[in-house]
């Protein structure tokens, strides 16, 4: 639309405006409405959902170098939501497997930057890492993010078998169970 109010030199406005839901008001129909001297702008925006829901991790294996590539997305049923502040625990056989390495990555960049992937337990033979998404005030870190954990597999793993493949794929399964887990407050 056209505002012919405006002049080519005037017609670009930044706005940044908080925006708060009316009660009463379907999420649908969530937008700003700008009034300009001869115009009247309406911005619609997708509802935000208000609970963390889903959670998706696959694994890539390069048995020949010793390793498998984790890549954890969180939030893939609910794009928007704030995960500042949000702790992911991830677990996997510590007989057959070693952690390496943990990237965040950046879906601004594209670019894969370093996080630490903190150890904070044991579980049944399985060890567990947890990454706290920052809680940086102004800035907020929106879903779907990915998070991508490296593990070397030992040498005492049974390495190219049958059975090691199976386990692969077991612990690429229970992180979607415990989505629950993760819901927002």
């Amino acid at each position: 639309m056209v505002d012919e109010g405006l002049s080519p030199s005037s017609a670009r406005i930044i706005c940044s405006l908080p925006l708060i839901r009316v009660s009463g008001r379907k999420a649908e129909e969530e937008q700003a409405e700008f009034v300009l001297p001869k115009a009247i702008h309406r911005l619609d925006f997708l509802p935000v959902p208000e609970k963390i829901s889903g959670i998706e991790k696959t694994a890539t294996e390069d048995l020949q170098n010793g390793k498998i590539k984790w890549e954890i997305k969180v939030g893939t049923n609910s794009k928007g939501v704030n995960l500042n502040g949000l702790t992911l625990i991830d677990s996997f056989d510590e007989s057959s497997l070693k952690y390496a390495s943990a990237v965040w990555k950046n879906p601004e960049t594209g670019l894969e930057e370093p996080i630490e992937f903190t150890e904070v337990g044991r579980d049944g033979g399985k060890i567990q890492y947890a990454y706290t998404f920052p809680n940086h005030p102004g800035k907020v870190i929106r879903a779907p993010q990915t998070v991508i954990v490296t593990t070397n597999v030992k040498k005492s793993g049974v390495q190219g078998s049958e059975s090691f493949r199976r386990e692969i794929g077991d612990c690429a399964q229970p992180l979607e169970s415990r989505a629950s887990r993760y819901g927002s407050e």
